[in-house]
Order: C-alpha cells, then structure tokens, then sequence
C-alpha cells in the first residue's frame, strides 16, 4: 500500500478520535502539523468531519435533507410516467432503476454525513438550475413554481451542509488570511 496514503488514513483515525474526545478543532490542527502531511489535507480532514454532538444537535437538518431526496425521487418518478409512450418499457425500468440506485446513493451519504455527497448534491444543483427555467416563456407559472422548489431544496441542503461542517468555505476549508480558521 502507497506509505502516503498510509500516513494519511491514520492522521484520518487520529483527527477523528480527538474531536470525538471533545479537543477543539485548532487544538487538533496545530497538534498534527508537521507530521508530514501537507496543512490543506490536515484542515481538510478537521473541517470534512461532523462531529457526534454536531450531528445530535443538528439531525433535524440531516433528515430534512433525507426527506429532500425521496421527494424528489418521487418527482422523479412522476416525471418518468409523463414520458411512458417515449421511453418504452425497458427504458422506464432503466431509467426508474437509476433514480432509485441515485437517490438511494444521496440519503446514504447524508444519513452518513458525508461532505462530499453535500458538495455533489449542490454542484449538481446548481448545474442543472438554467435546465430548469426551460419552458419559462410558455408556463411561466408552473416552470416558476418548480424552479422555487429547487432553489429552497437547494438553500436547506446548503444550510444543513453548513451546520455540520461550519469549517467548511464553499468546497474547501476556511482559510483568512493565509491561516486556517475552525470553529469549537
């Protein structure tokens, strides 16, 4: 196995355990540096994880951000129906398999306070936010209402990502002026 990647999944345990011990997350970061593995990483793997009390404090954002995903699952699948005559059969199948296997994948992430299934969630978001606003012009309401919904499941999902990781900036660890900053 990479000696790198070694270093790095045990630094990963050591940070891990110490915040679950209750030491403050600076205290951590000035404890594992120079240990041979780069600052960035180090603050990454503080800021990455949602602590136990974190999570209790805020499970109401995490099952919210659960209940988000199914109901869009539905909406999904709702959608699948309206396109019955174009897909076909085997095509509703493949296509209902994949949105189950995707929302399932998400809730999982979530309900494991994965920071990475956050970013990927609001990435996509926001990826997908001008796909949405097509058909504007002939139903503006209906397209207005849907573009809404997406915009607020959006803004929980974000919120709750940043309840439980508060030392995370947009993608990376908080850094002002050149020195990164963690909230006990």
């Amino acid at each position: 196995m990479n000696r790198i990647y070694v270093e790095l999944y045990e630094m990963k345990a050591q940070v891990r355990g110490l915040l679950d011990d209750g030491v403050g997350a600076g205290e951590v970061f000035s404890r594992m540096t120079g240990q041979g593995v780069d600052d960035k990483k180090i603050a990454s793997l503080i800021a990455s994880y949602a602590t136990p009390v974190r999570c209790e404090c805020h499970a109401k954002w995490t099952y919210g951000a659960i209940a988000i995903i199914f109901i869009e699952m539905l909406a999904g699948f709702l959608a699948l129906f309206g396109m019955a005559e174009m897909l076909g059969a085997t095509g509703m199948l493949i296509v209902g398999v994949i949105v189950v296997l995707v929302s399932l994948l998400f809730a999982w992430g979530f309900y494991r306070h994965s920071l990475g299934m956050y970013n990927v969630f609001i990435v996509l978001s926001l990826m997908q936010m001008p796909s949405a606003l097509k058909g504007f012009s002939e139903e503006p309401v209906s397209v207005g209402v849907v573009f809404m919904i997406n915009v607020i499941f959006l803004t929980l999902i974000w919120y709750a990502r940043s309840k439980l990781f508060p030392d995370v900036m947009a993608f990376g660890p908080k850094k002002i002026a050149g020195k990164y900053v963690f909230v006990n």
